[in-house]
């Protein structure tokens, strides 16, 4: 089922995808009954091809039920159905937290949770939720993903600050979104996977759209000028 789940979430089938991972948690839950472990390679046999010229062993991982609702909440994050993310993520980000007395494991379900917070304007919790995720990446040493998260905190703030016409908060999310973009594209030359260049350019783009929009906004009179850097990533130089 988890399988499925992530074949149907890839081809944007989201709806089935998540009755998927909610039937393999069905599932995963009668592993002890059959004398199994979470998180364990089961292997059924073995297997040959044509082109091998030896047997080799079958076998599948079985997940654990909290891995499983992590990916479940991904695909409703994707799909857009935020306040389902949101109900999916809080009970199980309160059991990890009580197993695993502070800080998790498992980041991404911070991320995840302030993905949504942040979709639905609850800018605070996302804040918070961000902060989380980048301080347990730094921990296991992912500093791209912290960077990343770091950088929606800082968004985050800009939101709430300028929802409440707070100029000095505001300052401070401009002053954290320019400290990050001027970090990445270090950050960028020392990660070796495409697809986190990829996400760390568009974060750097996103963050500098923001702060061209926002010294846009102030208009000629303002004594901070506009940089020609704050629009490098908007015209593709």
């Amino acid at each position: 089922y988890s399988l499925r789940a992530d074949v149907r979430a890839k081809l944007q089938k989201y709806g089935l995808a998540v009755k998927d991972f909610e039937l393999a948690a069905k599932e995963l839950e009668l592993v002890p009954e059959r004398g199994l472990e979470e998180a364990h390679t089961l292997c059924l046999g073995t297997t040959r091809t044509r082109e091998q010229s030896a047997e080799r062993e079958f076998c599948l991982f079985v997940p654990t039920l909290s891995d499983l609702s992590v990916r479940k909440a991904k695909v409703q994050l994707e799909s857009g159905d935020y306040q389902e993310t949101i109900a999916s993520l809080t009970p199980l980000i309160k059991t990890l937290e009580e197993e695993e007395e502070g800080e998790l494991s498992n980041p991404w379900v911070y991320a995840y949770r302030g993905e949504s917070y942040r979709a639905t304007g609850a800018y605070p919790r996302a804040m918070k939720d961000y902060a989380k995720a980048a301080a347990s990446f730094r921990s296991l040493g992912d500093d791209p993903n912290a960077e990343v998260n770091l950088a929606n905190r800082a968004i985050s703030l800009y939101g709430q600050a300028s929802a409440d016409g707070d100029e000095a908060r505001e300052r401070e999310a401009i002053f954290e979104m320019r400290e990050i973009a001027q970090r990445i594209p270090e950050l960028t030359t020392s990660v070796g996977d495409n697809r986190m260049v990829s996400q760390l350019a568009l974060k750097e783009a996103e963050l500098r759209i923001a702060l061209a929009a926002h010294l846009w906004s102030l208009g000629s009179s303002s004594p901070l000028a506009l940089r020609p850097r704050d629009f490098r990533l908007c015209s593709g130089q």
